[in-house]
């Protein structure tokens, strides 16, 4: 019988698998229901390294196709070893339609993949030290039940059943004498990797009886673009004495142990285990904060326990997480409703409310006994109080101005034709039914020329040829103008406060190889130019925005975290934004996020004008830096254009990577321009601030500036203990 009525009867006598196998065809489902990993250890002896490998589980499949959990469905089979599952469930397939697809039984191997591989033992910067490659052919042996590995000097057959089979596979591949023994590196510090590149089919005879029995997601030509290298694992390694400590795969770890908090706390809650699930959504949103159904959980679980207020606070605090989220919107729907009704019900009898003589309002401003012309500016710092915040109410002379639900407490008020002495007073109501009052006196006093001044800070960057950054200029280097108006600048001096930095590392599935090996590696000399006072933290995107490690001091940032990283899949770009600003906003000091990223935002829950809103009126520096790849034929750049835009909205810069094996020069770049900026203060007739309006010039020649206004003083980014100098 010939092939193509061999393949024809097989469309009748078995269905065609769908464009992935399934665990449900193979004798032991439970043998493909896990994703895996490879977990690299090392031992040392005079002259050689010694690695073996452990398959350790990733996520089960099951976990996977939770829709809760938020994974793209292309994880299955394009993450880790989904390539290697797809290969081994392939061979089940057609071994089991052997007697349909070959007339006669064969008499040698049939080979239906060619798969490269590497071991890599490489500096931090990932240049190779030292690479272990080798080429496999798998397919099927000649005895039905078993498959086959060969490479040049070894062929060796697996039975094709149950999860040993499958560990025997890939071990078969990878360590088939148990272990790889390599040179021993001279660096005090380096990285290994185990890899390996998306197999093809050698014929299209063989193409054809893969496609026909398991289905086209098995088949990959040799010149197939989405054919790309896939990360087993990694570790790296340091010598302390004749100690040689290890980190393995501790990305995967960590976002092993991140998931199953997920998967644990969803599970107790459908159980009816509140408490459990509340311990484990807490810890899983402190690692992953960004994830609209752990927060809409967590908030049932506080309303439902009586913790309105919590829950409420919860999801407000994350509104650009939850509000296109359709469950996370209806919970925090039916909480805004509960809670309006219960204010309204507090607010009508406030004034039975009992007086707290020890808590009372503080009024920052007009002080007690101050002149006030045509209009004065009121602010109130709320009392600490117990109990949530009801309302705070803002008389001026027994008249209602301004009621308040939350702060900021800030209102202006004009007085007409109201002259003399006046009384401000603010009362604070608050859910136990207690009430708090201040009240203050000062003066209004009539001006022929009414005028508003507010306070304007600039904080510039200043370079000479388009390139130096100028460090040591003067105040009367500058000059301030307002709608072609000259401005004197009242404060001046350079930003000495601590750096807070975030990083944001893509980690999606293109990532994968040299761009990630030079991101870690610049990352970690950024880190290195940092002092003491300056803190730093971590975080990767991919599908999930995690934690890589939080604030931390420079010289205590763990290595083995952050040269670890594994490429995953999807890129939440839109959703790691938000959570470094919301991260960083919480901090004292320069706020400063640095992204890496090669790709388009693809499965974020941010929407890009939630990110343009919160940017736009932030102290929150973004540096982005964008991998250009326009030899690609799918290279999309309104990625880069859309990060150009946000940074410039901070007034930074985005960065396009042409040679990522330079990258450290431009994250030193980034740290220099750091230490490099100017604060500048000046006084405004504007109640609005319009940046189109500003202009800064520089009395130096062939000098740029780079600056961004804010409306108001920011005291955080002065540093701890200090303040602004006085102009000279």
């Amino acid at each position: 019988m010939s092939l193509f009525f061999s393949l024809c009867s097989l469309l009748f006598l078995a269905p065609i698998a769908p464009e992935q196998p399934t665990a449900a065809t193979t004798d032991d489902p439970a043998a493909f229901s896990i994703i895996h990993f490879v977990d690299l250890h090392a031992t040392a002896t005079d002259s050689e390294l010694i690695v073996t490998g452990t398959l350790e589980p990733f996520l089960s499949m099951d976990d996977m196709e939770r829709e809760e959990l938020g994974l793209p469905k292309s994880l299955q089979y394009g993450l880790l070893d989904g390539v290697l599952r797809q290969m081994w469930l392939c061979l089940l397939h057609v071994d089991r339609e052997r007697a349909s697809v070959f007339p006669q039984p064969l008499t040698e191997p049939k080979v239906f993949y060619d798969l490269p591989y590497q071991l890599a033992l490489r500096h931090l910067t990932g240049k190779p030290i030292q690479r272990l490659r080798n080429r496999v052919s798998i397919g099927l042996s000649t005895k039905p039940g078993y498959a086959f590995v060969a490479r040049k000097d070894d062929h060796r057959t697996i039975p094709l059943k149950d999860l040993n089979g499958y560990l025997d596979f890939v071990k078969a591949i990878f360590f088939p004498e148990g272990e790889v023994r390599c040179s021993l590196p001279g660096a005090d510090h380096f990285l290994m990797e185990l890899s390996f590149i998306t197999p093809f089919t050698p014929t299209s005879e063989r193409r054809e009886i893969i496609h026909a029995v398991a289905g086209s997601g098995s088949v990959w030509h040799r010149n197939d673009p989405d054919r790309r290298p896939h990360m087993l694992g990694t570790a790296h390694f340091e010598w302390q004495g004749t100690a040689l400590l290890q980190t393995s795969a501790f990305h995967l770890k960590h976002y092993r142990k991140t998931l199953k908090l997920l998967i644990s706390g969803l599970d107790h809650y459908e159980r009816g285990n509140k408490s459990a699930a509340e311990r484990d959504l807490e810890a899983y949103l402190a690692r992953c904060p960004a994830e609209p159904t752990a927060l809409a959980t967590l908030a049932e679980i506080y309303r439902t326990t009586g913790r309105i207020h919590r829950a409420h606070e919860l999801l407000v605090r994350n509104i650009a997480v939850v509000a296109p989220n359709e469950r996370a919107r209806k919970v925090l729907e039916r909480i805004t409703g509960k809670l309006d009704s219960h204010r309204s019900t507090l607010l009508a009898r406030r004034h039975t409310f009992k007086q707290e003589p020890r808590l009372k309002p503080t009024v920052l401003s007009p002080r007690s006994g101050d002149l006030v012309g045509g209009e004065v500016s009121v602010r109130i710092e709320g009392p600490s109080s117990p109990s949530r915040l009801l309302s705070m109410d803002l008389y001026v002379n027994d008249e209602l101005v301004r009621e308040f639900s939350s702060p900021p407490f800030q209102h202006r008020h004009k007085f007409h034709k109201q002259y003399g002495r006046q009384q401000l007073r603010a009362e604070a109501f608050f859910y136990d039914e207690t009430r708090a009052v201040t009240t203050t006196e000062f003066k209004a006093v009539p001006l022929e020329v009414e005028e508003q001044v507010n306070l304007v800070t600039i904080r510039a960057i200043v370079t000479q040829g388009g390139r130096r950054l100028l460090r040591n200029l003067k105040s009367l280097d500058f000059m301030v103008l307002e709608r072609g108006n000259a401005r004197p600048i009242e404060r001046f001096r350079r930003n000495e406060a601590p750096l807070n930095v975030v990083f944001l590392l893509d980690t999606s599935a293109s990532m994968g190889g040299p761009k990630l090996f030079s991101t870690q590696f610049a990352v970690n000399t950024f880190i290195e130019q940092l002092g003491p006072k300056d803190r730093v933290a971590a975080y990767t995107f991919d599908q999930k925005v995690m934690r890589l490690f939080d604030f931390t001091e420079p010289s205590a940032t763990p290595e083995g975290k952050l040269f670890t990283l594994a490429p995953q899949s999807a890129t939440a770009l839109n959703d790691a934004i938000y959570v470094a600003h919301e991260q960083l906003m919480a901090r004292s000091g320069t706020k400063v996020i640095i992204l890496v990223s090669d790709g388009l935002n693809t499965m974020s829950t941010v929407v890009d004008e939630s990110l343009r809103e919160m940017l736009s009126g932030s102290p929150v520096m973004l540096y982005a830096l964008y991998f250009n790849e326009e030899r690609l034929p799918k290279w999309d750049r309104s990625g880069f254009s859309f990060l150009e835009e946000l940074a410039g909205l901070t007034g930074c810069m985005a960065t396009e990577i042409r040679d990522f094996r330079h990258m450290d020069r431009d994250f030193l770049r980034i740290y220099h321009e750091l230490r490099s900026y100017y604060l500048l203060n000046f006084y405004t007739r504007q109640n609005k601030l319009e940046p189109d309006s500003l202009d800064l010039f520089i009395k130096k020649p062939n000098t740029q500036a780079r600056f961004r206004p804010f409306l108001g003083d920011l005291d955080e980014i002065y540093g701890e203990n200090q303040t602004a100098q006085q102009s000279d």
